[in-house]
C-alpha cells in the first residue's frame, strides 16, 4: 500500500515498525498430513471463466448466527458478491447470482463444495438456465477450492472479526464497504501488486484492437484483426 502511494520505504524499517505496533496477525500452524494425489482444476486465463462460491458464518451482538455468501472471480480475484442473511437457501443463492449477472457476464463454471444450498434443485435449475457448469469439489477437501478459502480467511480477519454487528442489515453495509475497498484499493501480490479491478481493466484493454501504421513490402497498410495484425499481399 505504501509503495502504491509513491512513498520511499525501507523494507526492513517498515517491517520493524509493523511488528512493534502489533499489526501482524498470528498465523495458525497447520498440522502435517500425508501427501496424496490431488485433482487440479485448470487455472482460468480470463475474467468470468471460473468463479468460486462459499459461506462464512459469524455472530451478531446478541449471539445469533448469520451467514455470508462469498462469490469470487478466480482470474481477477475480484469479490463479486457478499450477501449476508440469517438463512441462505438455494433460492437465495440463485437470486444473488442473478443479481451479479445484471452487471457482468456469467462464468463458464463455478467451483463449489457439496453444501445443501449448492446441490439444491434451485441451483441446478439456475445453472441449466444460464449455461453454467457447477464443479463440485470432493467431500472433505476444501483445498480444492483454495482461492475462496483464502479469501474467506481475509474476510474474517479484516472485517467480520473486527466489528460488532447489531443486525444483519448493519453487517451488509460494512461488508459492501469492505468489498469495495478490497476490489479497488488493496493490491495483491499474486496480481503483481495490482487491485482486482485494475486486473480486469488491464485484460479488457489488452483485447482492444490497436491501429498500426506499419506498411508491408507491397506498400499496403495491414488490416486490424482484434489484437493481431494480418498482412494481405
Amino acid at each position: 500500500m505504501l509503495k502504491r502511494e509513491g512513498l520511499v520505504v525501507n523494507h526492513k524499517r517498515t517491517e520493524r515498525i509493523y511488528k512493534e505496533e502489533g499489526l501482524a496477525l498470528r498465523k495458525k500452524r497447520r498440522r502435517k498430513g500425508a501427501a496424496g494425489v490431488r485433482i487440479m482444476i485448470s487455472a482460468p486465463v480470463r475474467p468470468n471463466q471460473r468463479w468460486s462460491m462459499d459461506f462464512v458464518s459469524a455472530r451478531l451482538a446478541d449471539g445469533r448466527w448469520f451467514r455470508t455468501l462469498t462469490v469470487l472471480d478466480l482470474y481477477t480475484r475480484e469479490s463479486l458478491a457478499l450477501v449476508a442473511d440469517r438463512s441462505l437457501t438455494g433460492v437465495k443463492v440463485a437470486a444473488a447470482l442473478s443479481h451479479v449477472l445484471q452487471r457482468r457476464r456469467g462464468p463458464q463454471a463455478i467451483t463449489v463444495d457439496n453444501g445443501g444450498e449448492f446441490v439444491s434443485r434451485a441451483m441446478d435449475t439456475w445453472a441449466y438456465a444460464h449455461d453454467v457448469r457447477l464443479d463440485f469439489i470432493r467431500p472433505g477437501k476444501p483445498v480444492e477450492n483454495a482461492f475462496i478459502e483464502s479469501f474467506n480467511g481475509k474476510l474474517r480477519d479484516e472485517c467480520l472479526n473486527s466489528h460488532v454487528f447489531a443486525s444483519v442489515a448493519e453487517a451488509q453495509v460494512v461488508l459492501d464497504a469492505w468489498r469495495e475497498d478490497y476490489n479497488t484499493v488493496r493490491p495483491h501480490s499474486a496480481l503483481q501488486d495490482r487491485t482486482p479491478r485494475e486486473m480486469g481493466v488491464m485484460w479488457v484493454d489488452s483485447r482492444e484492437p490497436r491501429e498500426s501504421t506499419a506498411i508491408n513490402k507491397n506498400g499496403i497498410k495491414p488490416e486490424i484483426t482484434g489484437v493481431s495484425v494480418a498482412f494481405h499481399p
